[in-house]
């Protein structure tokens, strides 16, 4: 199976097992029951089947007057994704023609164990791990007990390829100390970080208007130059802010999930292809689709292969476990 005349092995930076976004206690999924959303088949139906057809295509731009109740239909879409089991993104892999796939914890919703575990068991996939803020109750009961070195340390130790960091579900800045130390820890053991970008706490279902600044990623990069960065969907409908900050900074790559062919292109001309990378955000996004943007972008099969394969491989070539100490 071939894009845009590549026809080698292609790797997913960016996938994720079971999103069940309904484990949230927090009160703001008010709208969003826990029982079976009424309007949820509706919005994806037409929404989010629109947005596929759109190629990704945004109508919506950062703090524009949409963003607010878009970001509330969005996430009552997302919590209506069935969970996915390895077996599935597997399958997902085969009908695309994926080789390999980054696997990303994001806790309490996909656990660091669940994450280990089904990976352990299925060498495609490779996970990352997610050290868990020390202020969220998880934290306490977790390995490291909250200390982000130590929760670094043990959760390579134990398989983790590689760190993904949520700032807006975990509520955590960017220029925080609590990030700072993570990502000091993984450049240490030469893995990378992944850091999501773009929307506001209520995408995620989250009552409040957290989200992080585009100017945050090239703060983390000035303050941890060694570390090597992740900015995960090239921030969403943030795209051009998220662009600007992080463009003079070589050790920050993008993985272009959920961003239409004209956007792909200018991140080429921004940042160069070998800062690039191929994610889909299974299970809620399509990778088909997002291989099928990468030709339609007007790439090269060289550049192609080179977002699809070589670029993530050479991210993944570090060994965990050996902190330079």
């Amino acid at each position: 199976m071939g894009y845009g005349g590549y026809q080698g092995p292609v790797c997913d930076f960016h996938t994720h097992l079971h999103l069940r976004l309904h484990r949230q206690d927090d009160g703001s999924w008010g709208c969003c029951p826990r029982r079976r959303d009424p309007l949820e088949p509706l919005l994806r139906g037409v929404l989010w089947r629109m947005f596929e057809l759109m190629r990704y295509r945004y109508a919506i731009g950062r703090r524009s007057p949409l963003e607010r109740p878009l970001e509330r239909s969005l996430a009552r879409i997302l919590r209506g994704f069935p969970a996915e089991t390895a077996p599935d993104l597997i399958a997902r892999m085969d009908a695309a023609g994926v080789d390999r796939a980054v696997v990303l914890a994001l806790p309490p919703i996909v656990t660091n164990e669940d994450v280990l575990a089904c990976c352990a068991g299925h060498p495609r996939l490779i996970p990352f791990v997610s050290p868990i803020p020390p202020d969220l109750p998880e934290a306490e009961t977790g390995p490291g007990g909250g200390d982000p070195e130590r929760q670094v340390d043990d959760l390579l130790a134990r398989g983790g390829r590689g760190v993904k960091i949520h700032p807006v579900f975990q509520r955590v800045r960017l220029d925080g100390k609590f990030v700072r130390r993570v990502v000091r820890r993984a450049a240490r053991h030469r893995v990378p970080v992944v850091l999501h970008a773009g929307g506001s706490g209520r995408l995620f279902g989250i009552g409040c208007g957290f989200r992080t600044e585009p100017e945050e990623f090239a703060d983390l990069a000035r303050q941890v130059p060694e570390a090597r960065l992740v900015v995960a969907h090239v921030g969403l409908w943030e795209h051009p802010q998220v662009l600007a900050a992080v463009e003079r900074f070589p050790q920050v790559c993008l993985d272009v999930s959920f961003q239409a062919p004209s956007v792909i292109r200018r991140c080429v001309e921004r940042v160069g292809v070998d800062r690039l990378l191929l994610g889909s955000d299974s299970p809620i996004g399509r990778v088909r689709l997002v291989l099928e943007n990468l030709a339609l972008a007007g790439l090269s099969a060289d550049e192609i292969g080179r977002i699809v394969w070589h670029n993530p491989r050479r991210l993944l070539t570090a060994t965990p476990g050996r902190t330079g100490q």
